[in-house]
């Protein structure tokens, strides 16, 4: 090559008008910045946990239909377990071994309820199929917020209704607390176990407290709660793995985490959901849920992505990932799009920053490699295109991660923390890639106006490089009802329904509180339906 005075005549360096525009500004993103250690693969957006209040098996309703003294040992392991999870759930430090176990010894005993096992019902003892009814005490009832949902309707049943909805229906003379509150209701009269037991959770994504009065709700919350808790693992993990993993176990827990979160996920939306009442902007809408797993996925390549970076791969390798990463949020975002923003703003804002951001690592890993491919095609303005296109997208994903920021201290409130360091442009992952995109951008414009001369072309090369995704979750399995149902004998018939006998309503756990705590999602609402302290 021939070395060249840039200030000879004729040999005068023309900016294009994509550097006059970005190059001063890039130069000025990646200077005067505090840099700091945060993986970008660490810094992700998920709810937080959903609350909930204890429940006594062992009391009450369920226990009324308790035959034996093996079933009412069953109800009692049964609100131990409960407790159990609930508290592994509250430290994301915890091994993941230890809270999935916790939770499968729980939902072990809990599918006994939601499908009784037919030797543990004594003969006469089972019950009809729950009876669909607008007007009865239903299976769900949520307190609404602003805006989420229509105006409550009338509660209780009237006069000519069915047998069950008249039993269901407040006795005259009794103050009935269903009727004195605003509800939604929802579902059926769910007679016998299933509906035996009033569960009560946060809505993690309305900000509503929830009650149920289906086992079936109970399951899907739990596992909603176990994909939730694996996604604050993994961040707590990939913290530490930024102060130091030289053997890598930390980035691998990561991983492990995220893909175990999308699993759960899928499972829920593909065979869990579609066993209860279709509730729409709440934590069981099936566009949310999908979009969780589909998130989790990414964030899952996300860490290959980074790993291939650090090690520094074949730039067309890097290239299908962080295209797949690009794609696999595009597809979590569109999920949700048609959801009210005032719910979902945040995540579809996380969604479009990680777009971007991907996008343009893509394109500098593409223009990489077209980049050293210059002598062979005795070209560089296509690696000098894709290298200003990742520019542009660069700010695009910095505006974005604004937006993101603003968003979740709007949905946070107060338990958002103001002392973190939210700024993403100071991220080592972002200032990496943005560095790199802007060394290759200025070493192939020289060597195009000084060797090649070719022309940048208006639009990207046709042969972009196409997706590759190297992550698979392994699909989630509920765990085998327990043997102890085995033994345990009941007889569904002797249990009463909710608001037919006030001495077992109030054994039962009806009036107990939601328990929150650091890692919970916080309420937005009063306590008039469940009570939250």
């Amino acid at each position: 090559r021939i070395r060249v005075n840039h200030k000879s005549p004729g040999f005068e360096k023309q900016p294009t008008s994509e550097k006059t525009a970005r190059g001063p500004s890039l130069r000025r993103l990646l200077t005067d910045r505090k840099r700091t250690s945060m993986s970008l693969s660490a810094w992700t957006h998920h709810s937080l946990l959903k609350a909930t209040a204890p429940i006594n098996f062992d009391q009450g309703r369920l226990a009324k239909g308790a035959v034996n003294r093996e079933a009412r040992e069953l109800l009692r392991e049964m609100t131990r377990a409960r407790e159990s999870y609930i508290e592994q759930l509250s430290d994301p430090s915890n091994s993941s071994e230890t809270v999935t176990r916790a939770c499968n010894d729980y939902l072990a005993l809990l599918m006994g309820l939601i499908e009784p096992p037919d030797s543990s019902l004594v003969e006469g003892g089972k019950v009809p199929k729950p009876i669909k009814s607008k007007d009865a005490a239903a299976d769900v009832h949520v307190k609404e917020g602003a805006g989420d949902a229509p105006s409550p309707e009338g509660e209780g049943s009237e006069e000519g209704g069915d047998a069950a909805a008249a039993a269901a229906a407040p006795k005259k003379g009794k103050k009935s607390k269903a009727k004195e509150e605003p509800m939604k209701l929802f579902g059926a009269i769910i007679p016998g176990m299933r509906g035996a037991t009033l569960f009560k959770w946060m809505d993690a994504i309305s900000g509503n407290a929830m009650e149920f009065t289906d086992a079936q709700c109970e399951l899907i919350c739990c596992l909603l709660n176990l994909g939730l808790w694996h996604c604050l693992h993994a961040s707590v993990q990939g913290a530490k793995a930024t102060a130091g993993d030289e053997d890598g176990t930390l980035t691998k827990a990561v991983y492990t985490s995220l893909l175990s979160a999308a699993a759960i996920f899928s499972y829920v939306d593909k065979f869990e959901l579609s066993k209860v009442e279709f509730r729409e902007n709440h934590d069981f809408d099936e566009r949310l849920v999908e979009s969780m797993a589909i998130q989790c996925l990414a964030e899952a390549q996300e860490v290959t992505t980074t790993i291939a970076q650090k090690k520094g791969h074949d730039p067309k390798l890097i290239s299908g990932l962080a295209r797949d990463n690009s794609e696999l949020f595009a597809a979590a975002k569109e999920k949700i799009e048609k959801m009210p923003q005032q719910l979902a703003a945040d995540l579809t804002s996380y969604c479009a920053f990680k777009i971007k951001f991907y996008e343009a690592t893509a394109l500098c890993e593409n223009g990489a490699a077209l980049y050293a491919q210059c002598e062979e095609t005795n070209q560089c303005g296509p690696a000098v295109k894709c290298f200003q296109e990742a520019v542009k997208l660069l700010f695009d994903s910095a505006e974005a991660s604004e937006k993101y920021i603003k968003e979740k201290k709007r949905r946070s409130n107060k338990n958002f923390n103001q002392t973190r360091d939210n700024d993403v442009t100071k991220l080592d992952a972002f200032r990496d890639v943005a560095k790199k995109t802007k060394n290759l951008l200025d070493k192939a414009e020289r060597e195009r106006s000084f060797i090649y001369h070719d022309k940048i072309p208006d639009f990207l090369p046709e042969d972009i490089i196409p997706a590759k995704r190297l992550v698979k979750a392994t699909p989630y399995e509920l765990p085998m009802i327990s043997e102890k149902w085995n033994s345990a004998l009941f007889n569904q018939t002797l249990i009463p329904l909710r608001g037919d006998d006030m001495a077992a309503d109030k054994a039962s756990s009806d009036n107990s509180r939601l328990k929150f705590g650091r890692h919970f999602a916080p309420a937005r609402l009063d306590d008039a339906v469940c009570s939250v302290q």
